[in-house]
């Protein structure tokens, strides 16, 4: 855009000057009040092509401000646009980052269930572990309770049997 920009200044300027040059050169020897044309290009001693030429050169000014313009226009349009497209950038390589932070921290708290389900595991396991032991003395227990309670019972029994057999004798 700027060296469109530039070269169209640069050929509206070369166009002017021409102009100038070939007004002057065609006007050297003329008297004021002639008219008449040389290549094309009116002479400066008539009033009318004067002021024609004055808004030629107007128009081409104006032509000229007005390229200017828009020329701002548009390198303010590619700075904005150039902006936009840094903050795109940062804003993308902000996004990955996080993308990037988002998986590593998700694989962090992946790897912290597992070892708290390990955890867990061990935990079950050992429950189970002293609930079988547990089980087993409280089978042993019972067992010598059991045995317990028949010894006492026959020795109930034998004592009764004893005693009848006393009464018995005393009768």
């Amino acid at each position: 855009l700027r060296e469109k920009a530039s070269a169209v200044l640069l050929t509206k300027d070369e166009e002017i000057k021409k102009l100038k040059v070939t007004l002057e050169s065609n006007n050297e020897g003329r008297k004021e009040g002639e008219e008449g044309e040389v290549d094309g290009v009116p002479s400066l001693h008539n009033p009318e092509q004067i002021q024609r030429l004055q808004e030629t050169v107007s128009s081409l000014r104006y032509s000229l401000s007005r390229e200017a313009e828009e020329k701002k226009g548009l390198q303010h349009s590619l700075n904005r646009l150039k902006n936009e497209k840094a903050q795109i950038e940062s804003t993308n390589r902000d996004l990955r980052a996080q993308l990037h932070g988002s998986e590593h921290e998700k694989q962090r708290i992946c790897a912290n269930y597992q070892n708290q389900i390990q955890g867990l595991q061990q935990k079950l396991q050992n429950e189970q572990q002293t609930n079988k032991e547990t089980q087993h003395a409280n089978s042993i227990e019972l067992k010598e309770i059991e045995d317990e309670r028949e010894r006492r019972e026959r020795e109930r029994d034998r004592e009764r049997k004893e005693k009848e057999k006393e009464k018995e004798k005393e009768k």
